[in-house]
């Protein structure tokens, strides 16, 4: 395989690296050399050329060897310390430390020798590394990937980390998290720029502090240079804080707070009569060699902790603060801090680790009081914020900004009226300012207005805080979303009204039915008697007109009680909307469009498909009426799946599977005093509207045990979602109805039992004209007191099924005893059908009042001829 060629002067890249680093080490008498990767001259610093009489152009690609002589040559590329020609090749040899540095550029090894004289003062192995440490600033060599490739001592000082903790690792991963993303694309989308750019940011110290700093970056060919300068007030502010520091310290000396010492040259670890008496110690004064630091008091478990700390400061010449325990002679723990400073001598060699030892057992235990109070406020889900005494905010958590949308920066010296709906009256916000200013608490409600608009209902108590002479200096209010709350509230309380409304209807339809149920079999019994051209047949037809409309009527009552009886049976929805489509375009204006969206593979559901249709059409044509100048009316189909979540926001939801029907209009839409009402009975917005229409769409969802939701706004249209349980049962196929044939009762006898003597009447009237022996009485006491005379022979069994004293269905067991292929027609007014738990079967119906000659004939015909 062939190598790679060498890199030629001209090839290779110049890198602010070296201008910089060179610039440093000319300073310092120190002297810079870079080869390719076959140890050939590349580049040199302005020193190298002049102690050896060299030019840049004429030495580039030759061999070192040849340039400077093989033995000097090997001895700077082992990295062995050499002597050097004197300045401008004429003075006396000098001694210097070589460093190698192998890099990368544009992809290929390069190797740079790093040359610096070591101080006369020093021993060979107390010399530190000058190569790039010696750069002044914070400093990063980052690979083409974005990683930690070096960093000088300056960078380590500023981010409180090791080498090792730094190495090799993403350079943005020292940034908070919420600026890594943002700064590691735009890196990526830098780096390979040759013109410098800047950025501002922090750096996330180990304590959890960010520190501001200004970086400067140079995208290389192989990597990236990052120098790092904390911002001009941070570092104005860190300068003060070291004169603070200097002043602090002898404060407490003058305060009597331990201090303690370490002589790094000779390893002895002095402590202060003050630090002794925290350490508890019998001596006044503590003086020993660095070993002895194992007898001081410290708790078992920070024992090793302290220890590693303190031998790694000496190793790496810095401390930073530790909080450790000790325990006492009396076996009491207390808790320290240790605070530590570097000093130097004139030639910047570290020579003393000095610093301060405190008691912070109470303070520790309020810091943590602290930490847990800031964080409980900032994690809390309820809003919190702190004004001034005229109203300007000066603290928000995040929950508020979380609820309201309005970012801290936003908030902070606003006045709270920010969030002012302008819904509230004067006098609500005169007496509120009233009740906090005299000094007392105040509790309520807010209907506030978020960033974007929204309105939202807030529960909130405001508190006056006062200062040390009793003054209120701010205010604190702590708030909660209400809006699920309130909305809840107002959906219970719906539902409560429709459901009173519903009680009301059922009652009034059950006593209506018995009126009707006289009325209209009579009528029906007076026509069947009478020709179109006798004296009266027209009024009577008329009466049966009316009656039959106040059975609609009753049924719309019914409908609105969720009483009505139910034909139900499995069916696909899909077939039902199909079946309505061209009825409904035949019967929609021009100007409304009118599409189907129905979703494929939908499931099927256990519903009366006549009052599926009946809803279907009533919100078409409310959606028709909310677009007079025309529009769109879309009906879509698919299969939803509805959580607890849902259902916990959504009274009278059920989770599970759920088939959705959406009805959805580009109209005029709801007002929110509209939508409130929108389900009540006789609630209407029309000029000749009965307001029966939506309840009766309410009663019938409810009746199938779905739920039905309203989405609309004015100007935004109106879309009704009704969710009907899924079944996983087939449809039942389509039965057509026979013919109706007539009733013959010849030879049997049939018993009527009913509170009501109309209806009694009627029924022994219709019974007797189809051959039946009728024996009737007005409830089942009744019955049995007769049967204790004698049997009562009964083939048909037609009982009310409500009664006092004796129900229908307790009237049908005590017979039943004595007649067990005796057939039963239970009718009723009210027709929850199984509340009463009646029996299916060809021994049992039910007929719910009012009824016609032809629902009643049809019903006694099926009993008289099924099969037991």
């Amino acid at each position: 395989m062939q190598s790679e060629p060498d890199i030629h002067p001209s090839t290779l890249p110049h890198h602010p690296a070296w201008d910089l680093l060179e610039e440093v080490l000319e300073e310092g008498g120190g002297c810079l050399l870079i080869l390719d990767s076959q140890d050939h001259f590349a580049r040199a610093g302005t020193s190298f050329l002049e102690r050896f009489q060299l030019q840049q152009e004429r030495a580039a690609g030759r061999c070192l060897a040849d340039l400077i002589g093989p033995d000097l040559a090997r001895a700077l590329l082992e990295g062995e310390d050499v002597w050097l020609p004197g300045a401008g090749g004429e003075g006396p040899p000098q001694l210097f430390r070589v460093r190698r540095r192998e890099v990368l550029s544009d992809g290929r090894q390069i190797l740079a020798l790093v040359m610096r004289r070591p101080s006369p003062t020093l021993a060979p192995w107390e010399h530190e590394d000058a190569g790039l440490e010696a750069l002044p600033v914070p400093f990063l060599w980052l690979d083409t990937e974005g990683r930690i490739a070096w960093s000088n001592r300056h960078f380590l000082e500023l981010s409180q980390r090791t080498e090792k903790e730094v190495r090799k690792k993403p350079w943005w991963g020292f940034l908070p998290k919420r600026e890594r993303e943002g700064v590691e694309a735009l890196w990526r989308d830098r780096r390979q720029r040759p013109d410098p750019w800047k950025l501002e940011s922090r750096i996330l110290l180990p304590n959890g502090i960010e520190l501001p700093v200004r970086l400067h970056l140079q995208g290389v060919t192989g990597g990236c240079l990052v120098t790092f300068q904390e911002a001009s007030r941070e570092r104005r502010l860190r300068s003060e804080l070291v004169e603070l520091q200097k002043d602090h310290f002898r404060a407490q000396e003058m305060a009597h707070i331990g201090t303690w010492s370490w002589d790094l040259r000779q390893g002895i670890f002095r402590l202060s009569q003050q630090a002794c008496r925290i350490y508890d110690l019998n001596s006044g004064y503590f003086q020993g060699h660095e070993s002895d630091l194992e007898k001081l008091p410290f708790h078992a478990e920070d024992r090793e902790f302290v220890l590693q700390a303190l031998r790694k400061a000496k190793e790496e010449h810095h401390l930073q603060s530790l909080r450790f325990r000790v325990v006492n002679r009396q076996g009491r723990i207390r808790t320290v801090e240790l605070e530590a400073r570097l000093e130097r001598d004139i030639d910047g060699k570290p020579v003393r680790l000095f610093g301060t030892l405190r008691d912070i057992t109470h303070l520790s235990k309020t810091e943590r009081e602290l930490q847990l109070l800031a964080r409980a406020i900032e994690q809390t889900s309820d809003a919190i914020v702190v004004t001034d005494v005229k109203g300007h905010i000066t603290y928000v958590n995040p929950a508020f900004c979380k609820i309201t949308g309005f970012q801290e920066s936003e908030a902070l010296g606003r006045p709270a009226s920010l969030l002012s709906s302008g819904l509230h009256e004067p006098e609500f916000y005169r007496d509120l300012w009233q009740t906090i200013l005299d000094g007392r608490p105040w509790m309520g409600m807010f209907t506030n207005r978020r960033k974007d608009g929204s309105l939202y209902r807030e529960e909130a108590s405001i508190t006056p805080v006062l200062g040390d002479h009793g003054v209120i200096e701010h205010f604190v209010m702590v708030a909660r979303d209400a809006t699920a709350q309130h909305q809840w509230e107002e959906q219970i309380q719906q539902i409560q009204r429709m459901e009173s409304a519903g009680r009301l209807a059922s009652g009034v339809a059950h006593d209506f039915n018995n009126l009707l149920t006289p009325i209209l079999g009579y009528a029906e019994i007076m026509l069947y008697d009478t020709s179109p051209g006798d004296t009266g047949f027209k009024e009577l037809d008329e009466i049966r007109k009316a009656a039959e409309r106040a059975k609609e009527m009753v049924g719309k009552l019914r409908a609105i009680g969720r009483e009505q009886p139910l034909k139900m049976e499995v069916m696909d929805p899909n077939l039902v909307i199909r079946g309505l489509e061209d009825m409904l375009r035949r019967s929609l204006r021009d100007d409304v469009v009118f599409e189907l969206q129905l979703a494929e593979d939908l499931p099927n559901i256990h519903a009366d498909s006549l009052q599926l249709e009946r809803v279907l059409v009533n919100l078409a044509i409310n959606a028709q009426d909310s677009m007079p100048d025309g529009g769109t009316l879309r009906i879509l189909s698919k299969t939803a799946s509805l959580d607890r979540r849902f259902v916990r926001t959504h009274p009278g939801a059920h989770p599970g599977l759920q088939v959705e029907l959406v009805i959805e209009d580009s109209g005029q839409g709801m007002a929110p005093e509209v939508l409130k009402h929108a389900f009540e009975p006789f609630y209407t917005t029309k000029e000749e509207g009965t307001g029966l229409g939506l309840a009766i769409v309410h009663g019938i969802i409810q009746q199938h045990g779905g739920h039905i939701q309203i989405e609309t706004g004015l100007g935004h249209g109106t879309c009704f979602h009704l969710y009907l349980p899924a079944v996983q049962a087939q449809a039942n196929p389509h039965r057509p109805i026979g013919q109706q044939k007539f009733i013959n009762g010849h030879q049997r006898r049939a018993l009527v039992v009913d509170d009501d003597a109309s209806v009694v009447e009627l029924l022994q009237a219709v019974l007797q004209s189809a051959g039946f022996a009728v024996e009737t009485a007005s409830g089942g006491e009744q019955v049995l007191e007769r049967r204790q005379q004698g049997p009562i022979p009964v083939d048909l069994l037609i009982t009310d099924v409500v009664m006092p004293k004796m129900s229908g269905l307790d009237l049908e067991k005590k017979l039943r005893e004595f007649h067990p292929e005796m057939k039963v027609l239970f009718t009723s007014g009210y027709f929850d059908i199984q509340r009463y738990r009646i029996r299916k079967g060809p021994q049992h119906a039910f007929l719910a009042k009012p009824f016609n000659m032809k629902e009643l004939t049809s019903a006694i015909r099926g009993l008289m001829e099924s099969q037991v």
